[in-house]
Formats: structure tokens, C-alpha cells, sequence
């Protein structure tokens, strides 16, 4: 390995490394603001911290938009949301005796399958598209951006409205009165904690995207043959966990804090806002509908997403009613083996071995 690869490997795990220490005190600051605005934890990790810890995937998708990358850019939004799911099953892993005694927001539901019905808008518009020319590219594109991207703004739009109004209406403040935790910080302090501490993440998650394709462009040889990876494997894999890694450390860090609604929250909200970058990656994309042009291998993606995603669903309603099984989280154990199936799949499908 000569310097300059080395120096590469160096870059990658010190941006790695920003982003866990980024993550932790997130996690922390989002508690504090969910305790002084009186907001359910739920809705802070669906929103504030999802918002935060989604910026890379942002940032990364709509450069790779920009320049024509069109399956890295698809690859990494729904790839994300695969890895968003094993944070879930990691969760029920670490906490499995935990969560079967403590209380859980019934709006974690909501929260999912309000993500299955935004990747289904995503899977369908894909399975349209590779059945449509790329010549009637402009019969499907208003004000710049495709027609799906528009059914996604919407239907975002009205899902994160009802999850707020039941979030204030059902949910009891974070902190009682008698249980503050944080007088000793204000709320403004707290804000520009937050803004300088995602700035962080943010630009650590960009860079680290960034050495991530520089890194998977280069030619592997193993055993005498040479694997090119290609652009939908690099997004969905390496670009995807490396933009991801700040919703890993966040969760773990609200789950480190006790705020389980968090950290299931954060990992849900950003698959709901993950979805929401297709429609802003669409915008940079001048030659017709993102989706359009992607590749089919995307469909798959889009289908095992729905799958893992309704097996969480059902994951947690069986742990809000009761019922969880005796042994260790078989739930969590069944999502890892679906996601491990499927990224088989995948590899299967799109490397190319000389």
C-alpha cells in the first residue's frame, strides 16, 4: 500500500472518528431540548435529530446528482435506510431485557409505515419508469423535478403534520416539572451547541462519502480476476454506511442517555427524510426525472426496504403489547439475516467479475 492510499485510510476513520464524538454530544443535546420545549422524545429523534444526522446523505446525493451520478446518489438515499433498520435491530439487541419493561411511543407505527408508504411512492415510480422510454422523459417532469418528487413532497408533507399533532395531543412532556434535568444550560446555548456539532458531522459525513467512491473506484484484484464494484454498489454500500454512521452513533448515544423513543425515533425519521432527498437530489438533476434514469437494480433495494421496515413495524407492536418472546431478540436477529440475504442479492447482481 503506497502513501497516498494510506493517507486516504488516514482521512476516513479521523472523519469517523469527528462523527462518533459529534454523535454522542447530539444525542445529548437533543434530550435537553426535547426536556425545554416539552416534546415527546419521539418526535425530536423523527425530526431534529433525523434532520441533523441526514445532512451527509443531503450534501451526498445532490453532488452526485449534480454530476451525473444518478445510481450513487439513489443507491445512497436507499441504502441508508437499509443500514437506519439494523441500527433498530442493533437497539433490540443491546436493550432487549430493557425495552420489555419499559414503555414505548405508539407513534414509532405511524413513524413506519409512513416510511414504507414513501419508499413504496419510490419503488413504484422506479418499476414505472423502467417500463417507460427515456425518450417521454419530459411528459413525466413539472417545475424541474418528476411527478413521483412531487407525490413524495406531499405525502412527507401531510405525514410529518399528523405525526405532530398526535406527538402534542397523546404524548406527555419528556420531563415533569420536578424532573428537569438541564436548568443549568439555556436554550439558546443549547441551539448553537447543536448548529456547531452537526456542522461537524456534516462535513466529516461529506468527506468521508467522498474518500469512500475514491476508494471503491479503484480496481481490486483478488485471486487473479479484477471486481469493479460500479456506481449502484458503491452508493448503496460504502456511501450509504459511511453518510449513516452519524444516525448510529446518535441512536447509541440516546440509547445511552435511556431515551429509547429517541433513538428508535431518530432511525425512523430519517428513513421518512431520506426518502424526502430524492425530490431535492431531482432538482440538481437537469435531464429529466432522478428515478427515470437510475438503475432497475434499485427496484430490489426499494422492496427489501419495505420488508425489513414492516418487520420492525411488527417488531415493536409486539414489544408495545406485551408480547415479546422470552429469547433474545429473534425479531432483531431476523432483520440482520434478511438485510445480510439481501445484500448477497445484491452483490450477485450488480459486481462484475473479469
Amino acid at each position: 500500500m503506497n502513501l497516498n492510499v494510506e493517507y486516504i485510510w488516514i482521512q476516513f476513520f479521523l472523519c469517523a472518528l469527528i462523527i462518533v464524538y459529534a454523535g454522542m454530544r447530539l444525542s445529548y443535546l437533543g434530550d435537553v431540548i426535547a426536556e425545554k420545549l416539552k416534546l415527546g422524545r419521539n418526535w425530536v429523534g423523527v425530526t431534529l435529530l433525523a434532520l441533523a444526522t441526514s445532512l451527509p446523505e443531503v450534501v451526498t446525493s445532490s453532488s452526485a446528482a449534480k454530476i451525473g451520478a444518478v445510481n450513487i446518489s439513489i443507491g445512497n438515499i436507499l441504502g441508508s435506510n437499509l443500514f437506519n433498520l439494523l441500527i433498530i435491530a442493533l437497539i433490540a439487541i443491546i436493550s432487549a431485557k430493557s425495552l420489555k419493561r419499559i414503555s414505548l411511543s405508539r407513534n414509532h407505527i405511524i413513524s413506519g409505515c409512513m416510511g414504507i408508504m414513501l419508499i413504496s411512492i419510490a419503488a413504484l415510480s422506479l418499476i414505472f419508469y423502467n417500463l417507460t422510454a427515456l425518450q417521454s422523459s419530459r411528459h413525466y417532469a413539472h417545475l424541474f423535478i418528476g411527478f413521483d418528487s412531487l407525490i413524495i413532497i406531499i405525502a412527507y408533507s401531510f405525514g410529518m403534520r399528523f405525526l405532530l399533532r398526535r406527538e402534542k395531543e397523546f404524548l406527555s412532556p419528556v420531563a415533569s416539572p420536578k424532573q428537569k434535568k438541564y436548568k443549568h444550560l439555556s436554550l439558546a446555548k443549547t441551539y448553537l451547541l447543536f448548529i456547531l456539532f452537526t456542522s461537524f458531522i456534516v462535513a466529516s459525513g461529506i468527506r468521508m462519502a467522498q474518500l469512500g467512491d475514491i476508494i471503491a473506484q479503484r480496481e481490486l484484484h483478488l485471486f487473479g480476476r479484477e471486481i469493479i464494484i460500479g456506481q449502484t454498489l458503491v452508493g448503496i454500500i460504502l456511501v450509504a454506511i459511511a453518510t449513516s454512521l452519524p444516525e448510529l452513533v446518535v441512536s447509541l448515544g440516546a440509547l445511552r442517555l435511556g431515551a429509547y423513543d429517541m433513538a428508535i425515533g431518530n432511525a425512523l425519521g430519517s428513513n421518512m427524510l431520506n426518502i424526502l432527498i430524492i425530490p431535492i437530489s431531482d432538482l440538481f438533476f437537469t435531464r429529466g426525472p432522478i428515478l427515470l434514469f437510475s438503475s432497475s437494480s434499485h427496484i430490489f433495494t426499494a422492496l427489501l426496504g419495505i420488508i425489513i421496515t414492516a418487520i420492525a413495524m411488527l417488531s415493536i407492536f409486539y414489544r408495545l403489547e406485551a408480547r415479546v418472546p422470552k429469547k433474545l431478540s429473534l425479531d432483531a436477529w431476523l432483520i440482520i439475516a434478511v438485510y445480510l440475504a439481501g445484500l448477497y442479492l445484491m452483490l450477485k447482481l450488480n459486481l462484475i467479475i473479469r
